[in-house]
């Protein structure tokens, strides 16, 4: 089940179709990242993309958080999410 949290609460998630990394090129708006891709990589799609994923592959994982700061740090303001056993802290 996919949870949305926000700063008014808990909702659903809308419907996206996500691409992996490796084909960036043929992104709706949506990417998914892994904990281990750099988020460098998408430079040149920031300003296009909408959403994008971010996989926690265990609870006790937190470079998802890391990939998240630094697309904010690379000036990326679209959503971020996280898929995963992500807990809420």
């Amino acid at each position: 089940m996919s949870i949305r949290v926000t700063d008014q609460g808990f909702g659903p998630v809308p419907a996206v179709t996500y691409v992996p990394l490796a084909e960036i090129e043929t992104h709706q708006g949506a990417v998914d990242l892994a904990q281990t891709d750099a988020p460098e990589a998408l430079i040149p799609y920031l300003g296009a993309l909408t959403t994008i994923r971010v996989a926690f592959p265990a609870f006790s994982d937190g470079r998802a958080f890391t990939i998240g700061r630094r697309l904010r740090a690379l000036g990326y303001t679209g959503t971020l999410r996280g898929v995963g056993p992500v807990i809420a802290d």
